[in-house]
């Protein structure tokens, strides 16, 4: 069992987040596992993005990943208000929720 397999069922249950922010697209391929098994379809329930580039991975998940070189976590705000997203939570340090205003 994965982590994402652990924290998305609770995640879901509460509000269905709109994004979820992956620190490795590793933990991006098993989010997109784990919300299959709860019935969600990456890119129109919920959507998935990481840092890390790995193009042999992004480029096998349907729909394909967004991916981007890593980026430091100071970032996040910035990349928070240009996706014009108002709440962030953390899980537990493996990836972060987004939903929108």
């Amino acid at each position: 069992m994965f982590i994402a397999d652990r924290i998305l069922p609770g995640l879901m249950a509460a509000a269905r987040p709109d994004l979820i922010l992956c620190g490795q697209d590793m933990l991006a391929m098993n989010v997109y596992f784990a919300l299959a098994d709860l019935g969600l379809k990456v890119g129109q329930d919920v959507g998935v993005a990481s840092f890390d580039n790995l193009h042999p991975i992004a480029k096998m998940l349907q729909p394909g990943l967004s991916t981007m070189a890593r980026l430091s976590r100071r970032s996040l705000p910035c990349a928070k208000r240009n996706a014009s997203i108002s709440s962030m939570s953390p899980a537990h340090g493996a990836f972060d929720v987004f939903r929108r205003r």
